[in-house]
């Protein structure tokens, strides 16, 4: 059951030290992803015609792309910048988020997270908070103090009133696009600071991963990957190890082929979009505050 909670109570327990581009290089092979850029210019007709043009045949191929500017004439890309403007639209909206841990995490024991339920206009004060204590973004050096507990607000359905603010393209909504049988199942919104984290999971349908605020780093491995493969906890799609963990020699013991997975990686930065196949799995690790919307199809 989910509980209210202050703004007071969010941050009490430890998150790791991300440092993914150094620890991640070291262990598994990365390759650059497809990447397309689009001419922001265009009429939004002839953006989705490219979109789908592009698109199309690495969904036929289930294989990721980046595609870069997709999305850049969204309203979001200027507004949700403003903490002023998620309070005039969405502030007195409930939103669940999780507290220390991942959004994958159930229960509340170490190394696990909470959830609870709060209003939006308290989290915008949990982002100021952390911004003025923390800065907006992930720099080289910087390690995050052992009392200082993450609090992401991750994988809520899209508020109504922000719709009108994104770039919902076509294809997931009309069959004749012939990107999937255009049946959209969910649109959901991530909202959190630099730092936070999706552990590597996979889902059962395509993503398209729309960037408006900020940067992310997104890893990802072919839905063959076995040594991501298993269960944690409820969480039936969600790999029990983390591509830069902890103990990395205890890993490797107990998972020999770690050093021989081979992944692909970029970074999603304002504006660009990022489709990720059916059962790919995927890290997310947000680089700055970032704010995203992400689309489940078939």
């Amino acid at each position: 059951m989910r509980t209210r909670i202050s703004i007071v109570q969010v941050w009490k327990r430890r998150i790791h030290d991300w440092r993914i581009e150094k620890r991640c290089q070291s262990s598994i092979t990365e390759v650059s992803i497809s990447a397309v850029g689009f001419d922001s210019s265009s009429s939004s007709s002839s953006l989705n015609d490219q979109l789908v043009s592009e698109l199309q045949p690495h969904f036929e191929r289930q294989e990721p792309l980046l595609l870069r500017g997709a999305v850049s004439e969204a309203p979001a890309l200027e507004l949700w910048k403003s903490f002023d403007y998620w309070q005039s639209k969405v502030g007195q909206e409930m939103a669940k988020v999780e507290i220390g841990g991942s959004y994958a995490s159930t229960g509340g024991s170490d190394g696990e997270s909470s959830t609870a339920e709060i209003p939006v206009e308290g989290y915008l004060q949990y982002l100021k908070l952390f911004q003025e204590r923390h800065g907006k973004s992930v720099s080289p050096d910087m390690e995050l103090p052992a009392s200082e507990e993450m609090v992401y607000m991750a994988q809520n359905d899209l508020f109504q009133n922000l719709y009108e603010d994104i770039i919902l393209p076509d294809f997931c909504q009309d069959e004749s696009n012939r990107v999937g049988i255009g049946r959209l199942y969910s649109v959901m919104l991530w909202l959190g600071p630099h730092s936070s984290v999706s552990p590597m999971h996979n889902d059962p349908l395509d993503n398209l991963f729309m960037q408006y605020v900020g940067r992310k780093r997104v890893l990802l491995f072919p839905p063959d990957t076995q040594v991501y493969a298993g269960h944690n906890g409820q969480q039936s799609n969600t790999s029990p190890i983390e591509p830069e963990p902890e103990n990395e020699s205890l890993i490797k013991q107990q998972y020999p082929l770690f050093d021989q997975t081979t992944g692909v990686s970029c970074e999603v930065g304002p504006g660009d979009a990022l489709y990720i196949p059916s059962k790919w799995y995927h890290y997310v690790k947000s680089l700055d505050i970032a704010a995203s919307v992400n689309i489940w199809w078939r």
